[in-house]
């Protein structure tokens, strides 16, 4: 399996050459990390690894090359995973007391509806963690949340209040203070090619650790 690997590591790399003008600063930013900042100090270090220079150029530039690769491989599904992904990415922010009397929960919500107070005042009374947070819950992937309130807010305007409803042994009092809609900026795009690149690992039955990726000095 290690053999297996190992191949599929150095088939990638094959697939997206370098030049010698793309190598050198990856090497050099290589080498400062594990401190070594001259031509004798490389020399002394390769020796004491058991590493040709050879060896040097790949490890320095092997997730350079990864992340090259991905993008040409995922680059344009990008848009698309992201869009099969989009409702368990985007996010909410939400006020939230739980209370196990539903007349409790009634007589809360009333306060809150005629302003005579707000969540954080209220939010001693609740049972859950929200207790420690104003009533404050997120931002959190509307999939966290339980299904009886991701329902509601997924529907919710900001600022909607809803009535009082059960879910599990308990009785809710819920409000959506702010939505959070996922986009496809930079960040998103890196975050959808790396999970289609993890699954197509995952389909041969390698695990993205063990090609290296994001640990790179694994090796050393």
């Amino acid at each position: 399996k290690a053999m297996a690997q190992a191949f599929v590591l150095d088939e990638l790399l094959q697939q997206v050459p370098f030049s010698e003008a793309e190598e050198q600063p990856l090497i050099k930013a290589f080498l400062e990390a594990q401190e070594v900042r001259s031509d004798g100090a490389m020399a002394e270090w390769l020796e004491l690894k058991r590493l040709s220079f050879e060896d040097l150029r790949v490890l320095a530039t092997r997730e350079a090359r990864l992340l090259q690769w991905r993008q040409r491989r995922y680059g344009e599904a990008a848009e698309h995973h992201f869009l099969k992904r989009k409702l368990a990415l985007d996010q909410v922010i939400y006020s939230l007391l739980r209370v196990h009397e539903q007349g409790l929960a009634e007589e809360l919500h009333q306060r809150l509806k005629q302003g005579e107070a707000d969540f954080a005042e209220l939010s001693p009374f609740s049972q859950g963690t929200e207790q420690h947070s104003g009533g404050r819950i997120g931002p959190l992937p509307l999939t966290a949340a339980h299904e009886q309130l991701a329902s509601r807010l997924r529907v919710s305007r900001p600022g909607q209040l809803w009535e009082p409803f059960q879910a599990g042994d308990v009785w809710v009092v819920l409000r959506l203070e702010q939505q959070l809609p996922a986009q496809l900026d930079k960040a998103m795009r890196s975050k959808m090619m790396d999970e289609l690149f993890q699954g197509w690992l995952q389909e041969l039955g390698i695990h993205p650790g063990r090609l290296g990726i994001n640990q790179r000095h694994c090796l050393v």
